[in-house]
């Protein structure tokens, strides 16, 4: 007596391809929310001062597939990110320091007051690092890491 097994690989393989593509364009779909997420948690963590343009530099690329960048490429984000150390001049004598948007923006110019717009140091102190970075990364893991699930248990439900 003999048995035999006849299956049709080929329908079995067009299946999965089809359920393939349906998966990445939902885990693209979701990492994509979670990439913009992301973005408004970071501009909204990040401080503005005078300009706001280092809130603004947030930007959000899509690399590949399922792949998003949300990155801030502005100096400024550097030091609020890591912080800086105490430091003095490096060419003169003293430190310039504003203390107000305009000469901020400008520089020193005839009729600025020291103590009211500008001041003359010899060293800061330096800024403590804020880790916005960070602090976000793991709340963005988790909430991929949850929507991924949810994504396998519908997969897991549906029939293609």
């Amino acid at each position: 007596m003999k048995v035999i097994f006849k299956h049709n690989i080929k329908a079995v393989a067009s299946e999965m391809k089809a359920k393939k593509k349906a998966i990445e364009r939902m885990v693209d779909l979701e990492v994509m929310k979670e990439a913009h997420r992301t973005h408004k948690d970071l501009t909204s963590a990040t401080p503005v001062r005078w300009s706001g343009n280092t809130r603004r530099g947030w930007k959000v690329k899509k690399l590949m597939r399922a792949n998003w960048e949300v990155r801030n490429s502005t100096k400024v984000m550097q030091y609020l990110e890591f912080g800086t150390k105490a430091h003095g001049a490096k060419g003169g004598r003293r430190l310039y320091l504003p203390l107000k948007a305009s000469p901020w923006r400008t520089g020193y110019k005839r009729g600025m007051k020291w103590g009211t717009h500008f001041v003359m140091v010899n060293r800061v102190r330096g800024i403590k690092a804020m880790n916005i970075v960070g602090k976000q990364h793991p709340k963005t893991n988790s909430r991929l890491i949850r929507h991924m699930k949810t994504i396998r248990q519908r997969v897991a439900a549906v029939k293609v």
